[in-house]
Formats: C-alpha cells, sequence, structure tokens
C-alpha cells in the first residue's frame, strides 16, 4: 500500500499498488504536486492517551453589542 500526500492542503490518496513515482500526480483538491507518504495506515499507537473532545471548552467572556444609535 502506498500513499500520496499534498504538502499544501494535506489531501491524501492511498492505493493498493506501487505508484510509478517518476510521473507528476497533481492534487485534486489545489493542483499542487503530490509527495509520498510517510506513514502507514494502522501505525499510531493502540490506545490513545484520551478524547480531544471531551476536554472542558474554552471559556470567554462575551461583551455585550453596542447599542444601536437613536
Amino acid at each position: 500500500m502506498q500513499g500520496l500526500r499534498c504538502p499544501s492542503c494535506g489531501e491524501t490518496r492511498w492505493h493498493l499498488l506501487p505508484v510509478a513515482l517518476e510521473a507528476r500526480h497533481e492534487c485534486a483538491i489545489c493542483g499542487a504536486e503530490m509527495v509520498v507518504e510517510r506513514r502507514r495506515p494502522g501505525r499510531g499507537p493502540k490506545l490513545l492517551p484520551g478524547e480531544r473532545r471531551r476536554g472542558a471548552a474554552l471559556s470567554v467572556e462575551a461583551t455585550p453589542p453596542p447599542a444601536a444609535p437613536a
């Protein structure tokens, strides 16, 4: 399995068969030239340290909108 990644927008395309690296591969989203992806699917940690979306939301004090001119 081989992947191509766009360094500009991050689009990744995975191929089951080897891809000819001599040919120019263009990103379908932004048109930049794609490069060989170094990572392989399934090579991350077996257990993530925690779900990122379960953290506390950032609190920002909202200011009221300005009053409309009379």
